[in-house]
């Protein structure tokens, strides 16, 4: 290998980077300064794709339960017990079936949490 090839090849990767990056400003800036509508603008923009991490109360362990604030070991094993007993949750509101589960619980689980019935 040549000398200060590993620097060659570092240089090279830095102005690729480079290129990356000028390449996406240009896909943000130009719908901008063509003064198109923001919903157009949404369109052209490469979207990230999301990944849902909410927990559904309807498979999860009674362990990932237990994670959930305001869950213990207790309360996350009641939630197993009755799905098991009544069947499926439907939204945050079967939950107060449980013993330990109020309305506020529910209420401050629900962005947490994703049933059947979310989209």
């Amino acid at each position: 290998m040549p000398v200060g090839a590993p620097q060659d090849a570092s240089r090279s990767h830095a102005l690729l980077t480079r290129q990356r990056i000028n390449v996406l400003a240009v896909l943000l800036a130009v719908p901008m300064a063509l003064g198109l509508s923001a919903s157009v603008r949404r369109a052209l923009t490469p979207s990230i794709p999301t990944i849902d991490t909410r927990l559904d109360p309807n498979t999860a362990s009674a362990a990932l339960l237990d994670l959930l604030p305001g869950v213990g070991p207790a309360i996350a094993s009641r939630i197993v017990a009755s799905r098991n007993r009544h069947g499926l949750f439907q939204s945050a509101v079967d939950l107060q079936r449980v013993q330990g589960i109020g309305a506020r619980t529910a209420a401050r689980l629900t962005p947490m949490l994703r049933f059947p019935a979310d989209p």
